[in-house]
């Protein structure tokens, strides 16, 4: 053999894939998440928190909407009918309930007033303030409840106090369970345990103990 010529080359050794020799770390990846999920389902089951999922998902649950400043407008056919205002406005979790506080204030529009002339078919306008600590509406029932120091204004300056004021939308009640004192610009006073009254069977209602003074006219005086 020729001295210089090179020695024969020997067939390389077949490579392993990179697949095949990693198998030990997909074994692990695979046995981490099925850990993963056995947990999860079980501690969902059991009615847990899932400490792998992020704080801020796990909390989402807890989160109520909150709004600064708001004023709300409600129109039933075409017709505004009532405005509320105040300085921080929050939905309950499920989106039930509207809350309004503190402070805010209201106004119900449009409002027929009782004392109209419906032999000369004339209907007066009417439209009636609200002032109360906090409120709350109800989307389901659609019914508004005023909570701690209501009072009440109409245009004609009549004013009404209560500790709570129920309005039924639906069926057009106003319901007033605590105490009420009424002052008319008449001079008229009335107090009572309770009052209830129905906008469409126009009915007003003082119930309980009632105590009502009516100013004297000059002729009436003695």
């Amino acid at each position: 053999m020729d001295a210089t010529q090179a020695p024969p080359l020997t067939p390389p050794s077949p490579r392993r894939p990179v697949w095949l020799s990693a198998w030990p770390v997909y074994l692990i990846l695979v046995v981490v998440v099925a850990i993963t999920i056995y947990v999860t389902r079980t501690r969902q089951q059991a009615g847990l928190a899932d400490p792998l999922l992020p704080a801020a998902i796990q909390l989402e649950q807890n989160i109520e909407v909150k709004f600064t400043d708001v004023t709300m407008q409600g129109r039933q056919k075409g017709i505004q009918r009532w405005i509320i205002e105040a300085p921080i406005v929050s939905l309950s979790r499920d989106g039930r309930y509207t809350h309004f506080e503190p402070n805010p204030k209201g106004r119900f529009l449009n409002l027929k007033d009782w004392r109209s002339d419906e032999a000369s078919g004339t209907t007066k306008v009417r439209s009636l303030d609200w002032t109360a600590k906090r409120a709350q509406f109800d989307s389901f029932s659609e019914d508004l409840e005023m909570n701690e120091n209501v009072v009440l204004h109409t245009d004609d300056n009549d004013v009404i106090k209560t500790q709570k004021l129920l309005y039924k939308a639906r069926t057009k009640k106003v319901l007033m369970p605590e105490k009420v004192d009424i002052k008319m610009t008449d001079g008229t006073e009335a107090v009572a345990d309770s009052l209830e009254a129905n906008s469409d069977a126009e009915v007003f209602e003082l119930k309980g103990n009632v105590d009502f003074r009516a100013k004297a006219q000059d002729e009436e005086k003695l």
